[in-house]
């Protein structure tokens, strides 16, 4: 989570990295996903360190929904960790109270959702996926209900996840099949693309011990 300056500059580094950016900023009339990106973090970084009725919360909130709404994303703060690769725009839907560790590559078509039930209270319960580290999100997959996934799992293009899944696991069709990891496949969600990271910013190594 983003709790001060220091860590703001780490995920911005982090998402510019996994984006396979060499341009220090976005070009004025393209990159709308980098920039989505960048609003996204700075907006976390006022909610989380200023008060809600800051002029500069306000402003941030407001150019990350403007983003979002063009790009087509529901993508609340606070969910996604550091490195996060988002490919393409169109419908990304992540519930609010889930969470998605570091490095995670995601397609388009995505959706995480809750799988919400009352308690003997009548209160609300939130059933929502937690997923690990370096995860592939392939296009079109769904992951819903209190599930767990682990790290460096690939999650085929439409999947359907209703079960725990272990780390080091391919997750593929509807119903799931899960089998073990081809040790070959390389996308930014590993933790061979960490390293490459930390060895360009090795003062950010602490944030992800």
């Amino acid at each position: 989570m983003i709790t001060d300056k220091e860590s703001l500059k780490f995920y911005l580094a982090a998402d510019w990295f996994a984006l396979c950016k060499k341009r220090k900023r976005p070009r004025l009339f393209s990159e709308e996903i980098w920039k989505f990106e960048i609003a996204l973090r700075k907006y976390e970084y006022y909610l989380n360190t200023h008060s809600k009725h800051s002029l500069f919360l306000l402003l941030a909130r407001y150019r990350f929904h403007k983003l979002s709404v063009k790009l087509g994303f529901d993508i609340p703060p606070n969910v996604l960790g550091p490195g996060m690769k988002i490919n393409h725009r169109g419908t990304i839907v992540i519930n609010a109270h889930s969470h998605i560790g570091k490095w995670c590559d995601i397609h388009p078509g995505i959706c995480i959702g809750d799988n919400p039930i009352r308690n003997i209270s009548d209160e609300k319960v939130h059933q929502v996926p937690t997923v690990g580290d370096y995860v592939f999100l392939g296009p079109g997959a769904k992951l819903f209900g209190g599930i767990v996934v682990g790290s460096n799992v690939m999650i085929g293009a439409n999947a359907v996840v209703n079960k725990n899944v272990e780390s080091g696991m391919i997750v593929y069709g509807n119903p799931m099949n899960v089998r073990k990891s081809a040790s070959d496949v390389m996308t930014t969600a590993s933790e061979d693309f960490e390293m490459s990271f930390l060895k360009v910013y090795p003062q950010y190594k602490k944030f992800l011990l």
